[in-house]
């Protein structure tokens, strides 16, 4: 079982998908439940986390479209597990750290 180790606060994963296309487009939505799906059967990520979709674009500097996907999280532990299932989505992946996440009262 995973055991997540965070910051002050709450934990709140935050996976964001950038340069899927629009946020209503077939895309977005399927990348989106392919996200959740990597993370079915682990009820201690899935009650957290949340996913974030931007209608951006992402080009390098010939105009290749280079999606990406961004984790916003305190968690420090098991976060190369959390990082391989994401990658194994085909895109690429960084992560930023927040000290800590406040949850709504």
């Amino acid at each position: 079982m995973l055991k997540l180790r965070h910051g002050k606060g709450g934990k709140m994963p935050n996976i964001e998908l950038h340069g899927f296309g629009d946020k209503n487009s077939n895309n977005v939505i399927e990348m989106r439940g392919k996200v959740f799906g990597l993370f079915l059967g682990k009820e201690e990520i899935l009650k957290e986390m949340v996913v974030t979709t931007y209608s951006d674009e992402v080009r390098d500097h010939v105009g290749h479209d280079q999606p990406f996907i961004r984790l916003v999280t305190t968690i420090r532990e098991d976060l190369t597990w959390i990082v391989a299932q994401l990658r194994s989505l085909c895109a690429d992946v960084e992560v930023m750290f927040l000290n800590n996440f406040y949850p709504k009262k």
